[in-house]
């Protein structure tokens, strides 16, 4: 989380004290990124596509987009009818081919949908190499550390998310130089639903990140507020919490067992399709204060309330807002790996780029440790590659920079670390980074700092 982000997240969470038993611990969330997923959009006639102009030494090409195609036929292999992705199936709706001796380029417009495109390399015999080529698909506007997903040379075997936006650009690379063909295909969301809780077009998936799902409820449009019990879970319980309509003067605050809480959200926008699998906030309730001075344990009953508040400071009554809808959802985390001596725990598995990848390789710092330099590669498969810190509680800030380049200032505080949250890499195979992180506040015990890499499990 940048720094800006994370005064305003903490400002909006002040309601959560360190004297009132549910605190975060700092650096333990993984925030998600919300995604807007409502209606499907239909792309095949909407793509937009070209083979970008190549020059190689004495020869130039002059060559017309190609026409998007429709059928599932592309460069001379069939494209899957559907995909399936963090458990949302996704169905073809178009794609671009063209040779495989330049570059090719895809344009999406703008939606408010997730969408997935998946890619082949189909070498031919009158190039410098016969037989599988991959190719390497670059998200033009993300930046270089990024960019590519290397893949596509048994066609189409793998997928890169397009997240909810846009519009959207990218280019598919060939590995080696062939003659034969390539091309991309688009996917969008289909009307399939997941396991989970559902209703008012969102869904509270039965796992998230290898989060199982405890209990989930989902208002009706002007209903104030939502309640359901869970036990409590050994270790993080994690709650998501939805609000969606035109008022942006109103926000959730969430109790338990009617005490206090937290509030956040905005009831502006829209609602995510895959609710469970947004923007979360996470603590420890087992051994923590109740109001009469006991303690929560590991299988206590408690009713979670998330409620539709106007956005202000101090006490207020739930309020009924017309077309508004409220929901919340509870899981228990997976056992994370931890770091002994500092704050640092790293979920084992994590959906990133619409696949799920589990983690291969954690490297941590010692206890207090003003800087972790750390070089990550050559990668032998694409490897999604996590940074972060973590540490008991108090506040801290640090810095990253990736080849000497800087990637941005972190913070987390005594109410945990909020959404998007750590700072991610993506590297294909062969590729290799040096990360330097380097506290930025003063001497801290129990600071720790990590680097963890993940294999694709899916």
């Amino acid at each position: 989380m940048r720094i800006d982000d994370l005064r305003t997240t903490l400002a909006e969470h002040a309601d959560l004290a360190h004297d009132d038993g549910l605190h975060g611990r700092a650096g333990a969330v993984r925030g998600r990124v919300r995604a807007v997923r409502r209606r499907r959009a239909v792309v095949a006639a909407a793509c937009v596509a070209g083979a970008v102009l190549a020059v190689p030494a004495l020869r130039a090409l002059e060559v017309a987009p190609p026409e998007p195609a429709s059928e599932r036929d592309l460069a001379g292999r069939t494209a899957p009818e559907s995909l399936v992705s963090n458990g949302f199936t996704y169905d073809f709706s178009g794609g671009v081919e063209g040779p495989a001796d330049r570059p090719l380029d895809l344009r999406l417009p703008a939606t408010d949908e997730p969408r997935l495109v998946s890619w082949t390399v189909n070498a031919g015999t009158g190039g410098a190499v016969e037989g599988p080529v991959t190719g390497s698909l670059v998200d033009r506007q993300a930046g270089e550390l990024t960019a590519g997903w290397t893949g596509g040379a048994r066609g189409f075997e793998t997928w890169r998310l397009v997240p909810p936006g846009g519009p959207a650009s990218y280019r598919l690379v060939p590995a080696a130089e062939t003659d034969g063909e390539m091309a991309i295909a688009v996917y969008t969301l289909g009307d399939e639903v997941p396991p989970g809780v559902s209703g008012q077009g969102i869904v509270f998936r039965d796992q998230v990140d290898g989060a199982e799902l405890l209990g989930a409820a989902i208002g009706r449009p002007g209903q104030a507020s939502v309640s359901f019990e869970v036990e409590v879970p050994e270790g993080m319980l994690r709650l998501t919490d939805v609000c969606t309509a035109d008022a942006q003067d109103h926000m959730i605050r969430v109790r338990v067992d009617g005490e206090r809480g937290w509030s956040g959200t905005s009831c502006a926008g829209s609602a995510p399709r895959d609710a469970g699998g947004g923007g979360w906030f996470g603590f420890e309730l087992a051994g923590t204060k109740k109001e009469d001075g006991g303690r929560f344990r590991v299988g206590d009953t408690v009713e979670l309330t998330a409620s539709i508040h106007p956005d202000q400071r101090g006490p207020s009554r739930p309020v009924s807002v017309p077309g508004a809808f409220v929901a919340l959802g509870a899981y228990a985390d997976g056992a994370p790996a931890r770091v002994a001596g500092t704050g640092i725990e790293v979920d084992r598995l994590i959906e990133r780029e619409g696949h799920t990848w589990a983690l291969a390789d954690l490297v941590a710092s010692e206890p207090g440790a003003d800087v972790l330099e750390h070089r990550v590669g050559p990668v032998r498969e694409t490897t999604f590659v996590e940074v972060g810190a973590g540490n008991d509680g108090r506040d801290v800030r640090w810095s990253t920079s990736v080849d000497g380049e800087p990637l941005g200032k972190s913070a987390a505080g005594p109410s945990g670390s909020y959404g998007p949250g750590d700072d991610t890499l993506l590297l294909t195979p062969g590729e290799s980074r040096t990360v330097v992180q380097r506290r930025l506040t003063g001497p801290d015990e129990t600071l720790g700092f990590y680097v963890a890499e993940y294999e694709l499990a899916d």
